[in-house]
């Protein structure tokens, strides 16, 4: 054998010697393989907030609406001036026009907060909104707006079904 293979053998031989005095050590002292389950810490997702220009371009239908005129009548089958209920398994309840009124909710739902009073309101301006957060609808609970709060709810339909997919409030009203 030529001295050059015997040199190339014996590297290779105290490679994997010294990798496995590496690894052996590593074992010994913990650093490997010691972690456990109290060990690892759990670190829940949270959902970012969503600004209102996020928002218009995740949902071209509305943001059609709102680009086009940034003032809207409430009285169209997509905007509707009411007084809220509650939120209930999946459902908004809301008084319009005096009578009880309730759709299902679309899986996410927008909260938005404006600064525009709604009591009373016929029209509503997007350019007032200051706050924007998108909820998934199993997240919203009874008390996250006051039953009796003057509202802006918006309406689309889902798969032949009419369901609302924001619900407005005024800024002094906001969750959030």
């Amino acid at each position: 054998m030529s001295e050059q293979k015997k040199l190339a053998i014996v590297a290779v031989v105290l490679s994997l010697f010294a990798g496995l005095v590496w690894l052996l050590y590593g074992y010994s002292s913990g650093r490997i393989g010691s972690e456990t389950e109290s060990d690892r810490v759990i670190v829940p997702i949270q959902r970012p907030e969503k600004t209102t220009e996020q928002v218009l371009t995740e949902r071209p239908d509305i943001a059609e609406v709102y680009r086009d005129d940034h003032v809207v009548g409430l009285d169209s089958e997509q905007f509707s001036g009411a007084y809220f209920d509650r939120f209930e398994v999946g459902r908004v309840y809301y008084l319009e026009s005096g009578k009880s009124v309730s759709f299902p909710l679309t899986e996410e739902v927008v909260i938005s907060c404006t600064l525009q009073s709604l009591s009373g309101a016929t029209s509503y301006d997007i350019n007032l909104v200051v706050n924007v957060k998108v909820y998934a609808s199993g997240e919203l609970s009874d008390g996250l707006i006051s039953a009796g709060e003057a509202v802006v709810v918006t309406r689309t339909e889902v798969n032949g079904t009419e369901t609302v997919y924001g619900v407005i409030v005024s800024s002094q009203a906001c969750p959030f």
